[in-house]
């Protein structure tokens, strides 16, 4: 081999080990990248949630659901025959929204018109204080209706109705999944969204993914959020913001689009928040309402069942009795005896008495007879 041959061959092994190691060493760089954007993102999530304690927010919704949406979730439990449309057209209705929140405490109340055989006017109220859970629903047209169960976080939390909100003040929230110990990385794809430009972040679990796109000008703000599911986007959520110049970026309007899992729409959703007030003095009976009299109460964790009286008073409603309707609940004396005062104590203080009578004469018996 002469020395040219040599020369010749060297900078072609030159040429491979660079081709071998290139990609490793980009490897080690995006994964050093990678953990930075997240480590950014967590820092920037975490000094929002800790300087926004409380909050109170009023939004309108305009919700439109197609022709047939309710019916289609409905079938899965009810019978409801061939050709039955909930809702039977198109439909939008506007909706008033509110939101409050303290720590881990959580209320949402919300108006809404629901069209089924007829269109009913409803209130929903879901409130929980970190240690009971209790709901709301006042229809139009039958009694009010409610539950009571022991709870530490709300099952709302992940409503993607309120998720514009609770993700930018509670985005560390087991339920998001893309929590303090989930494990989510940057896919290093960037977008321009509202004329910003922002980069992707993902997560995964029990086969739901979740796509997060964050705005670093606007510390790391979810602009838009997309989860999927056996390959269908069954949500899709763009949120715009309005800045505050104490706490930053703060939810001002969003598009929601949900759909079914088999990638029919559920609903679409335009909203805007209608006025907010960020740390505000909120009671803790915010979050822990009575319920109004005539309530029927069920509680899922231990079975049980009442009517709420006047006074905190309650009707218990037995488990004989939970095939009666609500009109004869309300018209019958309650069977239970939780629900009526208790015979015990006199049947009681009937035997003692008899018993210290039988006492009293056996001993002047024995006293006569040790006379004689």
């Amino acid at each position: 081999m002469t020395q040219r041959d040599t020369v010749m061959r060297f900078p072609n092994c030159l040429i491979m080990v660079v081709v071998v190691l290139l990609p490793l060493c980009t490897t080690r760089l995006s994964s050093a990248q990678e953990s930075l954007t997240i480590d950014r993102v967590r820092a920037a999530w975490a000094e929002r949630e800790e300087k926004v304690v409380s909050a109170q927010f009023h939004c309108e919704e305009e919700i439109t659901r197609p022709k047939g949406s309710v019916s289609y979730l409905l079938r899965k439990v009810e019978d409801l025959g061939p050709g039955v449309e909930y809702p039977p057209e198109d439909f939008t209705s506007l909706v008033q929204l509110v939101v409050s929140f303290h720590a881990n405490k959580l209320r949402v109340d919300y108006d809404q018109i629901d069209w089924r055989e007829q269109k009913e006017k409803l209130h929903h109220m879901f409130a929980c204080d970190g240690e009971s859970a209790r709901d709301l629903h006042l229809r139009e047209y039958s009694f009010p209706q409610g539950s009571l169960e022991a709870r530490k976080h709300s099952k709302q939390i992940d409503n993607f109705h309120i998720r514009p909100i609770m993700m930018v003040f509670r985005p560390f929230h087991l339920r998001f999944f893309l929590g303090s110990d989930a494990k989510y990385r940057s896919t290093g794809r960037t977008a321009l969204i509202g004329g910003h430009e922002c980069f992707e972040i993902t997560s995964a679990s029990r086969g739901v993914n979740l796509s997060v796109w964050v705005d670093p000008t606007r510390g790391y703000a979810p602009i838009r959020q997309i989860v999927t599911s056996n390959s269908v986007d069954i949500a899709k959520l763009d949120v715009s913001y309005s800045v505050d110049d104490l706490y930053g970026p703060v939810p001002s309007e969003w598009s929601l689009t949900l759909r079914h899992a088999n990638g029919s729409i559920s609903e679409s959703v335009r909203a805007k928040v209608t006025r907010y007030e960020i740390n505000p003095a909120l009671s803790s009976e915010e979050f822990s309402p009575a319920f109004p009299v005539g309530t029927y109460v069920i509680n899922p964790s231990n079975h049980e069942r009442f009517i709420q009286k006047e006074g905190g008073q309650r009707r218990e409603v037995a488990r004989s009795e939970w095939m009666k309707s609500y009109e004869q609940l309300i018209a019958a004396s309650p069977s239970s005896s939780l629900a009526k005062p208790s015979l015990w104590p006199l049947v009681f203080g009937s035997a003692l008495f008899v018993s210290v009578i039988l006492i009293v004469l056996r001993w002047q018996r024995l006293g006569r007879r040790t006379a004689v």
